[in-house]
């Protein structure tokens, strides 16, 4: 009868083993001891919305890849707010332009030390790439954790060391899609022609799952970088020779933010100085309190509820937004990439 048992025991204690890991990711402890969940300390529903995806702890199967996710692709100017879907995952191939600490954030619920906040990596397709041309991924504490517990060191310091780190060297990098909405007017593609964006989209790779440092870039990269300065500065003169277009942008903009409290917006990472968020016009306030922001792609069942108050995908914002300054999903490569 023990025999029996034997495995039905070892069954148990291996899905007990399981839950109890899962439910230490899902409530992470803090350096100073405080538990963090899943959502942080948001407050409102769509900030807890993101900072699910943001903690997400889970590394993505390759089923889960999207292949024509590029960073090409995801430098292509135009409004992107449904291009990708965050419900998948990506390879990118790029140059690491600089690695530096996050600021507070709700994520991380509110945390001070910089093992306890997100590490921001720029990557871009060349050396160069001024700040509108580079997309910004993300590494949580979550990750940090498990990739200590294989003997990784992922802090900011060990990520940014100029002899081990990957700071200045091409990598390949994996993790899961995230629009970051708290930044939609601080990105060139979602508030073009601003002075101050110092990021190319909202979208990111957060959390990264994976990071394999290269000996050699992509082919034909700094073609690629050409044809995205060129179309930038088109997308950016079309916006502003239609003050009405630009208008409805910043109004747009207005509108996602204002699903946040002043409070749960990031704190800008070092060296940013960060935006103000815009006002909203008289009758964008009247249809603000109607609508709670949803993540493209964010699964029903983690949407809040909505019995008081409409759910409605991002893109819908688009309502607000002339359609033709609106660019589509792109589907060709600005460059051929070398698999390392």
């Amino acid at each position: 009868m023990l025999r029996q048992l034997r495995p039905t025991l070892f069954f148990v204690g291996v899905l007990f083993f399981s839950a109890n890991s899962i439910l230490a990711q899902d409530e992470f402890t803090l350096s100073n001891g405080t538990v963090c969940g899943m959502e942080g300390d948001a407050q409102r529903p769509d900030g807890k919305a993101l900072n699910r995806l943001k903690n997400r702890y889970v590394a993505p199967t390759e089923s889960d890849i999207d292949a024509d996710v590029t960073l090409e692709a995801m430098l292509t100017p135009g409004d992107d707010v449904d291009r990708f879907d965050v419900n998948r995952a990506a390879k990118l191939y790029a140059y690491v332009i600089d690695v530096k600490p996050g600021g507070k954030e709700t994520c991380n619920c509110h945390a001070t030390a910089q093992v306890d906040k997100d590490t921001h990596i720029e990557l871009a397709v060349t050396t160069t790439a001024e700040k509108i041309q580079r997309v910004t991924i993300e590494v949580s504490p979550r990750w940090r954790a498990i990739k200590d517990g294989d003997g990784v060191d992922w802090t900011t310091a060990a990520l940014r060391d100029p002899t081990t780190g990957i700071e200045g060297k091409w990598v390949e990098v994996t993790g899961w899609l995230f629009f970051d909405t708290m930044h939609i007017h601080e990105a060139e593609n979602t508030n073009p022609g601003e002075s101050r964006n110092w990021r190319a989209t909202c979208w990111e790779l957060h959390p990264v799952t994976d990071i394999v440092i290269s000996n050699a870039p992509p082919v034909d990269n700094a073609i690629a970088m050409g044809l995205v300065t060129q179309m930038q500065r088109a997308y950016r003169n079309e916006a502003r020779r239609n003050p009405g277009r630009l208008e409805s942008i910043r109004q747009r903009n207005a509108l996602v933010l204002s699903r946040f409290d002043a409070g749960e917006m990031d704190e800008p990472p070092e060296g940013e100085e960060g935006i103000p968020v815009p006002n909203l016009a008289p009758r964008h306030e009247e249809i603000a309190p109607a609508i709670t922001l949803a993540v493209p792609g964010l699964p029903p069942a983690m949407h809040p509820s909505t019995v008081e108050r409409e759910t409605i995908p991002l893109a819908r914002y688009r309502e607000y937004v002339p359609q033709e300054c609106c660019c589509p999903r792109p589907r060709v490569r600005l460059f051929r990439t070398r698999r390392w």
